[in-house]
């Protein structure tokens, strides 16, 4: 099995806490195991989709690619619409953005369980549901109209504030991000 990170810098407070993770990723494998797997920094949104292209293309069709997307739910959704079209690949996640909620449908422990990346390494996959909308996948839940604008509104301040205060006041920022999504007048049309 080979195993592919891909990991959303901006998912984390600092630099400090990549370099940790990434860390902790290579603590995982052996030096003789140095080419079972690979970390990508993603650089901006959908990077990921080449990244895991090239990379499931070089790996024999007979074996499984596992990718892990540590980040929040758009990591998730990128890595998704990156290893789609692969017989051979396998997603999970290692949940460290804002919003996790794929994550949070396994329960409240869910989180931490899912950041213990030596036992994810080894765990089981399990078949989970997508859904398809036009040329993207997404898990469990897709967001359109007055919850989709809620999001882009939400997202919108998270990129203009501290991550440290963004990370502290997420539940508050969707809530604004909600008030105005109900008060723009192209959503109520």
């Amino acid at each position: 099995m080979k195993h592919l990170f891909i990991i959303n810098p901006h998912s984390f407070i600092s630099t400090d806490s990549v370099n940790l993770v990434s860390a902790e990723i290579r603590a995982c494998f052996s030096p003789s195991q140095r080419l079972d797997y690979k970390i990508h920094i993603s650089r901006y949104p959908r990077d990921a989709i080449a990244v895991i292209h090239r990379y499931i293309e070089g790996v024999s069709p007979e074996e499984t690619v596992r990718v892990y997307a540590v980040g929040g739910d758009g990591t998730l959704f990128d890595c998704l619409n990156g290893m789609v079209d692969f017989p051979n690949a396998e997603l999970t996640n290692v949940p460290y953005g804002s919003a996790n909620d794929f994550i949070l449908t396994f329960g409240q422990d869910a989180v931490s369980a899912f950041r213990n990346i030596s036992s994810l390494i080894n765990a089981p996959s399990r078949p989970v549901d997508i859904i398809n909308y036009g040329a993207n996948y997404a898990m469990v839940e897709a967001n359109i109209g007055l919850i989709g604008q809620l999001v882009i509104y939400a997202n919108q301040i998270l990129r203009t504030i501290n991550k440290r205060i963004a990370q502290r006041f997420t539940s508050l920022i969707y809530n604004i991000g909600a008030l105005r999504a109900l008060y723009t007048k192209e959503i109520m049309g």
